[in-house]
């Protein structure tokens, strides 16, 4: 707590220490839109798509006439995934003057950014971070356009208790270092505990690790029917390599961030059969058709955080016009009450800033493909 107070009074003193600087030399001109997330790093192939969907987000924003007349600018932070450098950014663009940011990509960014962006009432849609305390919070300027924790657990609980008996044993896995991953796990770990599915272990790895034959050695004495794996994609991939070497041919159950293809890419055979929860494929959907087809135009393969970071612009664009105005507060009040036109659907607000409705479809890695796993 001591860290997190100390955090946010040194953004605050950044904040006003730089403001009036910056504040003298901006654009009266151009509206400056933050974007945050991890453009460096391990986790820079999120960063990386967030970036592309919102460049093309701010080129079709400027065709159709900017912000209430006003062109629009991109300012892109690198957080690297890590808190303190999330605060830095955040710092930074309260400092610009920057009113509204779309970011961070990781839950453990957008909690404590969320609390600068807060004190200088800054809106702020994250289009990636899950963590349910990000909008426990009650910051009225806050916003997430995408599920939940609860939910992607809710949905993986439900995948297992219907394929799988109490009687089995549950080997759960979490990154100790990801806030995400670990919230996941722990409402996983009560959804099953609720319809008594208690034969469960739970091991854990430090942020960063490469080596797993460790962990590998006591899964084996386990004796997992199943790998419940709350990890991210280079992570989960690496397990499931060290786990086969191991012998261990116990099947795996992910989340969302399974989704992406770097994962399979090197995980290869040891990632058939793998089920995992994650968002619908919006590639389906004639909302996001011209969204697919510039990105494909650049030579780039749609991926969730496209869409998600696509859709999040749309609805400020939409908030802004509707509101007639640039101010955060009266662009949250339009958001809240408000129904969205966007490349995920139409989309709308609960009062603590999540999404109404999120809906997570249940997926298997199978012949070297993604595919949809009906319901039983």
């Amino acid at each position: 707590m001591f860290v997190k107070n100390a955090q946010r009074v040194i953004a605050l003193l950044f904040f006003s220490l730089a403001f009036p600087f910056y504040a003298l030399a901006a654009d009266p001109e151009t509206i400056s839109i933050g974007l945050a997330g991890p453009m460096s790093g391990q986790r820079a192939v999120f960063g990386e798509q967030m970036r592309q969907a919102a460049e093309l987000s701010v080129d079709k924003i400027n065709a159709s006439g900017g912000f209430l007349g006003k062109k629009i600018t991109l300012e892109v932070g690198d957080d690297a995934n890590e808190a303190s450098q999330a605060v830095s950014i955040a710092s930074r663009f309260v400092s610009k003057g920057i009113k509204h940011v779309v970011g961070h990509w990781g839950a453990g960014m957008t909690l404590p950014a969320s609390d600068v962006y807060a004190d200088a009432n800054v809106l702020m849609i994250t289009p990636a971070s899950i963590l349910s305390e990000i909008t426990e919070k009650g910051h009225s300027l806050v916003f997430r356009t995408v599920g939940t924790d609860k939910q992607i657990a809710e949905k993986m609980s439900e995948y297992v208790k219907k394929s799988y008996t109490p009687k089995d044993k549950i080997l759960l896995i979490g990154d100790q270092g990801a806030p995400a991953a670990r919230s996941v796990m722990k409402f996983f770990g009560a959804s099953l505990a609720s319809a008594s599915f208690n034969n469960k272990a739970e091991e854990y790895y430090a942020e960063g690790t490469k080596d797993f034959s460790a962990l590998m050695t006591k899964a084996k004495d386990i004796h997992p029917t199943v790998i419940a794996c709350f990890c991210y994609h280079v992570e989960a991939a690496l397990i499931m390599r060290a786990a086969r070497s191991a012998g261990i041919t116990s099947p795996f159950v992910g989340w969302d961030v399974f989704s992406a293809p770097e994962l399979w890419q090197i995980a290869g055979a040891t990632g058939e059969g793998t089920v995992f929860v994650s968002d619908p494929v919006f590639a389906y959907s004639p909302a996001a058709k011209d969204f697919i087809k510039a990105l494909e135009d650049k030579k780039i393969t749609p991926q969730v955080y496209h869409f998600y970071t696509y859709a999040s612009f749309q609805v400020l664009q939409q908030a802004i016009t509707k509101a007639q105005s640039l101010d955060p507060k009266k662009i949250a009040d339009v958001i809240h009450a408000g129904t969205f036109d966007t490349v995920i659907g139409k989309i709308s607000y609960a009062p603590n800033g999540d999404l109404k409705a999120a809906q997570y479809e249940t997926f298997i890695r199978k012949n070297n493909a993604i595919v949809k796993l009906e319901a039983k």
